[in-house]
């Protein structure tokens, strides 16, 4: 039964180590400054250039998605120079120059590109999120357990050891 349990705990804990992979290597180019992995420099907001407001942004960003946005964030940057609104609903984003009220929508990098840029890894699988972070809960706590078993398997054996001599 040791060697059962002591296969079933290597395979757990190689499964359970792809998510873990992923969750690091998604964020460690989340912690270099955004000019090492995009090319883009940002600077200190020049606040005296900003001519578009808030809810102006908002309108412009409107104009130019089909169907509409459902804004869920709003942030104010100045980029190579260039204030702007970036607007994002969903997975859809619109910037907006801060000067001209120009928008245009934001293009989508490749997989690659948004896997390191996101947050979080898990938003790229969509429906299957709740599933796969539910899946990897349980494999962890088959890993712990599985852990413990053989851990406890192999005090018991020692301490039966010790008592025979």
């Amino acid at each position: 039964m040791t060697r059962r349990v002591a296969w079933l705990h290597l395979w757990l804990g190689l499964l359970c180590a792809l998510p873990m992979f992923a969750w690091t290597s998604s964020g460690f180019l989340g912690a270099l400054p955004r000019s090492t992995t995009s090319g883009v420099h940002y600077q200190a907001l020049e606040l005296p250039r900003l001519r578009v407001d808030a809810q102006a942004a908002a309108r412009a960003a409107n104009a130019v998605s089909d169907p509409p946005l459902k804004i869920s964030s709003m942030t104010l940057e100045q980029r190579d120079g260039r204030l702007s609104w970036l607007v994002i609903g969903g997975s859809r984003g619109v910037r907006v120059d801060g000067e001209t009220g120009q928008a245009e929508k934001v293009e989508r990098g490749g997989f690659l590109s948004g896997y390191f840029s996101e947050a979080h890894f898990l938003w790229k699988l969509g429906k299957l999120r709740m599933p796969v972070m539910v899946s990897a809960t349980l494999g962890m706590l088959a890993l712990l357990f599985t852990g413990l078993l053989l851990a406890y398997q192999r005090l018991r054996k020692r301490s039966l050891d010790k008592s025979a001599e």
